[in-house]
């Protein structure tokens, strides 16, 4: 299903990570399929748990048609317009690490706000290999949580910067996705916008100094006369 969402190019990006992971990202997600199922924290999920949309949608369990469970999620999750434009790029640093650069700007009516009292926005960093880990061929091995310096608002952008673990031989088969969250006004996560980091251009190398060329010139078949001064003779009357 993830390579069929991605071979007709809609903006979908399916992937999985370790619902059991310390990491502060994951244990976040965890309590946000809560809210949204309207359970007690604490409470467990049967596996496999999906959240889509931030976990404004979820599911969780086998389903025997799952195709359908999850496409009716999806469109349920695309009805809403996107509230911000994020890009992202990244380039290698050395072997073990790539430096990833976001940029988000606000679309929307309302402002994006970390601190609290707002709504919680932050960016979310994946990188998703292209590996099968139980029963998905896209894997997070790695995620973070970028904040916002300040309230983002409607028309403004800021750009952030991560340095993410990764091998640059693994690059060829993994997405760095970055993703802007925050909680809606009825209490919810919603997604604003996400985008797959694309590599920077490689630098171009110098333009090197022309050295210019000395050419002789040939010799003439038929050497022009040499030149002379023209003295004019001066006319006047008289003599003697």
């Amino acid at each position: 299903m993830a390579d069929d969402y991605r071979a007709q190019g809609v903006p979908f990006l399916i992937f999985s990570h370790n619902i059991d992971d310390t990491a502060p990202l994951v244990r976040q997600r965890a309590s946000q399929w809560r809210q949204a199922a309207g359970v007690p924290p604490g409470t467990g999920a049967t596996l496999p748990l999906v959240l889509v949309n931030g976990g404004r949608e979820t599911a969780q369990g086998a389903h025997a048609d799952f195709r359908k469970t999850y496409s009716q999620m999806m469109t349920a999750a695309g009805a809403s317009p996107p509230t911000a434009d994020v890009s992202a790029r990244w380039r290698t640093i050395d072997d073990q690490s790539v430096r990833v650069t976001v940029t988000v700007t606000n679309t929307g009516e309302a402002a994006f706000d970390p601190f609290e009292g707002g709504n919680d926005a932050r960016v979310l960093l994946f990188a998703v290999e292209r590996a099968i880990v139980i029963h998905l061929k896209y894997y997070a091995n790695h995620n973070q949580i970028l904040e916002l310096p300040d309230v983002l608002k409607p028309g403004q952008a800021v750009t952030l910067e991560a340095t993410v673990p990764a091998r640059a031989s693994a690059m060829r088969r993994t997405d760095l996705v970055a993703v802007l969250e925050y909680v809606k006004d009825d209490g919810k996560w919603d997604v604003a916008q996400g985008a797959m980091a694309v590599p920077d251009a490689p630098a171009a190398p110098p333009t090197p100094t022309p050295v210019p060329t000395v050419v002789a010139a040939p010799e003439p078949t038929n050497p022009a006369p040499a030149a002379y001064r023209i003295l004019l003779p001066v006319a006047h009357n008289g003599g003697a």
